[in-house]
């Protein structure tokens, strides 16, 4: 039963808890400007930052400036963006000259493609560019997705990623779970615990250990031991999992309900 693992993670020496920020921490919603994370789950990754050995991390495909103006009040809360090249702001991988330039050239290679299909639209990363295509139709999108791994997405020093209606191209190798790896190894955390919907969350789940906790949210295969419904689960589940840190911190024993 996923309580009873979140249960035993609670009485970790040091515990990370990660979570995606799109479709775990916020509803999707049509307009990427639109998301916003649900109030209740970021009190509880509050409560659990506010506890001794106990660490939160939201690594999302956002960039790292987008992430910290959605969360004017993150407190201790660490963000990673970018899939985890960007620890901070502005700073993503190793960006040489090359990369720079390529960078440019696939930025201007997307815009100029979303022009030929409906509901189709741009967005610069600090890596590279995304293409979204929740307001495209079943056809455009395919075509959308085609013109772009046919065409940008095959050159050389491109990395693909593709997620819930959305293709993003990088000049920098890296992912979820580089990032959640690297953490538990600066924080030298003992159990760790992953929330994420998209196919770029299977990362994440793919470096967890036997002893950790991956929650997939919705639908789709996965790597992930348990899944859920909803961000609504995940803010039932965070807050539970805040409970018993607390009882677990303070010596006592959890009143076990989520």
């Amino acid at each position: 039963m996923l309580e009873n693992r979140l249960d035993q993670l609670s009485r970790a020496g040091v515990l990370l808890v990660g979570c995606d920020f799109d479709g775990t921490l916020a509803p999707i919603v049509e307009s990427a400007d639109d998301a916003r994370a649900d109030p209740e789950s970021l009190e509880a990754l509050h409560r659990l930052v506010a506890l001794p050995r106990t660490c939160a991390a939201i690594i999302s495909g956002r960039s790292w400036r987008d992430l910290d103006a959605r969360l004017p009040k993150r407190g201790g809360l660490i963000l990673v963006g970018s899939h985890g090249s960007e620890f901070e702001p502005d700073i993503v991988g190793e960006m040489t000259p090359q990369r720079r330039a390529l960078r440019r050239e696939i930025i201007e290679t997307v815009g100029a493609l979303t022009e030929w299909f409906p509901g189709a639209w741009a967005e610069e990363k600090p890596s590279g560019v995304a293409l979204h295509t929740r307001a495209c139709d079943a056809r455009s999108e395919s075509d959308a997705w085609r013109a772009v791994l046919d065409g940008p997405g095959s050159w050389p020093g491109i990395f693909v990623r593709e997620g819930k209606r959305i293709i993003e191209l990088s000049v920098v190798a890296s992912h979820k779970g580089d990032a959640l790896a690297m953490l538990r190894d600066r924080l030298k955390a003992d159990g760790v615990v992953f929330f994420g919907d998209d196919a770029t969350d299977e990362d994440a789940f793919g470096v967890l250990r036997e002893s950790d906790v991956g929650v997939k949210v919705g639908p789709g295969d996965t790597r992930a031991g348990f899944r859920v419904a909803s961000p609504a689960d995940v803010r039932r589940l965070l807050a539970y999992l805040a409970r018993q840190r607390e009882f677990a911190i303070r010596g006592g024993p959890g009143d076990g309900r989520a």
